[in-house]
Formats: structure tokens, sequence, C-alpha cells
């Protein structure tokens, strides 16, 4: 069989992979300006009841219940609260 046929496919993938930049699927993390999570002016929320909490428009906030798995992805502009099993916040962090 001859390659010629297959040479010219092959150089076009290669070109088109070289033009790929290393990061093309990675997701831009950078917080919002302004709108970075601080974990201390959220400490106030520790051992209120998840229902009385007053929550700003437009935060990313993320409630964990007990028992509940959650990703590894790190969200600089991101606020999680834990809660027991009565809806009380035991823990507040950002990411």
């Amino acid at each position: 069989m001859p390659l010629r046929p297959l040479i010219i496919p092959f150089l076009v993938l290669g070109f088109l992979a070289a033009c790929q930049t290393e990061d093309a699927g990675a997701p831009d993390i950078r917080p919002v300006e302004g709108k970075e999570c601080k974990a201390a002016d959220y400490d106030v929320w520790i051992g209120q009841h998840v229902d009385s909490l007053g929550v700003e428009a437009g935060r990313k906030l993320r409630i964990i219940p007990p028992g509940t798995m959650v990703t590894k992805d790190y969200w600089p502009d991101r606020v999680n609260v834990v809660l027991d099993d009565k809806g009380v916040v035991t823990r507040v962090w950002c990411g």
C-alpha cells in the first residue's frame, strides 16, 4: 500500500495540533473583581440555622449538608458552608 495518500492527512493534523494552546480547555477561575471570598467575613454564620443566613445576590455559595459529596475544584470567589444534621452551620471556608 503506498504511503503517499496518508502523508497529507497526517501533516494537516500535525499543523492543527500545533495551533492549539496548552490550556484551551481550562476554565478561567479568576474571581470577579471585588468578589473574592473572605472566609472570616462569614464566621458569624457558624452556629446559625441555614434558613436564617442573609445571602448576597450573585454570591457563589455551596451549601453542604451532612453526607454530601463535593468536588475538589477551587473557585476563589465561592463560599462553602457545611451544615450539621439539623441545618446549623458548622464550618465556612473559601474555594
